[in-house]
């Protein structure tokens, strides 16, 4: 009985994640970020996904990346910054910057954040992998 049972939730996992995401999952535009960074009144709860969003670019923006080429990037933040100094960092470069408004914001975060000298890029050589 609990392998018949065992195995139907088995079936049954993969139907739920093949779901489509809500819309509040999918990436966002910097416009929807800064709607979502100046919320208040009812709206104000979405200053906490405006706050996640904001430290998960953070996080992501110090991960090496390579482009192809041989080089790694690694982004590196200039001092230690709080969530409000990110925020305000972006509401004041797309404030100067309406046209990258249709940009996805985790760009247009780490564009804000190279412009206001707290985030910035060292190359290093990609490291081969032999076998």
């Amino acid at each position: 009985m609990r392998v018949l049972i065992l195995g139907v939730l088995l079936v049954a996992v993969p139907v739920v994640c093949a779901q489509e995401k809500p819309e509040a999952f999918r990436a966002k535009t910097a416009k929807e970020l800064k709607d979502a960074c100046t919320a208040t009144g009812k709206q104000a709860p979405m200053m906490l996904y405006c706050a996640g969003f904001v430290e998960a670019t953070a996080w992501l923006s110090a991960m090496p990346t390579a482009d192809g080429s041989g080089v790694r990037y690694i982004g590196v933040l200039t001092e230690t910054y709080t969530i409000e100094q990110f925020i305000n960092a972006f509401l004041v470069y797309i404030n100067q910057h309406p046209e990258e408004d249709q940009h996805p914001a985790q760009l247009v975060l780490q564009k804000a954040w190279a412009d206001h000298k707290m985030l910035t890029y060292k190359s290093a050589p990609c490291l081969e992998s032999k076998p």
